[in-house]
């Protein structure tokens, strides 16, 4: 069972538990320790229910080192320097060598793996 079956099944239940409460209450068909009995368990569902949905969420968001990984995309890096075969200049990104800047166009942000690009100074290591 997946947890979208999952909630859907114990959504249904959670409406059944709610009705039967709500017809025993109208009606007093059901002794207190009965209604302490299904109001636990209405409880119980709704938490369930919060609980599933909310690892969707984090399931949604990536792993811990997932989400560092693109924190870590987001911190500029200055560029190193590089000659074609022509010896025209050329600047890539630290992280995958990619370029990002040939003299015509300057990315902001590495074109393969994303990683924003320190322009300040225009220094750049060699």
């Amino acid at each position: 069972m997946t947890e979208n079956e999952a909630i859907k099944e114990l959504s249904n239940e959670l409406r059944i538990i709610t009705s039967i409460i709500a017809f025993c209450r109208d009606f007093e068909k059901e002794s207190d320790m009965a209604l302490a009995y299904r109001l636990k368990r209405q409880e119980a569902m709704k938490i369930a229910i919060s609980a599933l949905k909310e690892i969707q969420e984090y399931q949604n968001i990536g792993t811990a080192d997932e989400c560092k990984a693109a924190v870590e995309k987001q911190r500029p890096m200055k560029p190193l320097e590089g000659l074609d075969l022509y010896g025209n200049d050329y600047k890539i990104c630290r992280q995958c060598s990619a370029i990002v800047e040939d003299g015509e166009w300057r990315a902001n942000f590495c074109p393969d793996c994303g990683n924003a690009i320190d322009w300040s100074k225009e220094e750049c290591d060699l």
